[in-house]
């Protein structure tokens, strides 16, 4: 039996990731059905229910808050049914992300969303196969349907590897992120020297980059994007 104190350690594992990458500001408002790709153990279910979503948590196992056995790469549902798909660091771990995102652009509907996180610049962790830069994660959600509408990194560099390099560093975070962020600061003022206000787009993505978040998206430990179903 799990007991109360079992679930708080669940919800505050399976939170980490959307508090640390910025992603709790991604989910969309007016409830409706949401997919909770690679729920795990569903830890986050109480989380995503309390802002109005009916959840349908998939993972390959089952435990107390699964709601579906299944493949990313196989979704057993109809198309265009789910209003909002999230997969948190869930697509580096799948043996083929492409049919995985194929997947999803099939299930969610047309004006829906799909949030997520992907790891790039993260060493080799719980089995993972393939990192995705910004550059290949939003071709994935081109290529399926999505416009991105928000892209972002989630990790630096130093976080992710440190939380690979030193189990449990969780603490130690804040003092990584911040010699990360003096590191790619001082790029970011030569950048700025080098080349000015210049703007770069990218394919898919409704907003500009400026040479700094380029910058920044090029040493992202994690990419985290919210993109709309077309």
């Amino acid at each position: 039996m799990m007991t109360g104190a079992n679930r708080k350690d669940e919800y505050k594992m399976a939170m980490r990731h959307w508090k640390s990458e910025g992603l709790i500001p991604l989910v969309p408002g007016g409830g409706g059905l949401l997919l909770n790709l690679g729920s795990g153990m569903g830890g986050d279910k109480a989380y995503l229910t309390s802002r109005g979503f009916r959840v349908i948590a998939l993972d390959t196992f089952a435990s107390s808050r699964t709601s579906v056995v299944g493949d990313g790469h196989f979704l057993p549902f109809k198309d265009s049914v789910f209003d909002v798909a999230a997969a948190i660091k869930v697509l580096e771990h799948l043996h083929s992300p492409p049919a995985a995102v194929a997947e999803i652009g099939r299930v969610v509907k047309p004006g829906g969303y799909f949030i997520g996180s992907v790891a790039f610049l993260e060493p080799f962790h719980s089995e993972s196969y393939f990192n995705m830069s910004h550059l290949g994660i939003t071709h994935l959600l081109r290529e399926n349907g999505f416009r991105v509408e928000t892209l972002f990194p989630g990790w630096d560099f130093l976080q992710a590897f440190f939380r690979n390099f030193i189990p449990d560093s969780y603490r130690l975070r804040p003092f990584f992120k911040l010699a990360a962020d003096l590191l790619l600061g001082i790029r970011g003022m030569g950048l700025r020297l080098v080349k000015g206000k210049a703007e770069t787009e990218i394919a898919g993505v409704e907003k500009k980059f400026s040479a700094r978040e380029i910058d920044r998206l090029k040493f992202a430990g994690s990419i985290a994007f919210k993109a709309r179903k077309l």
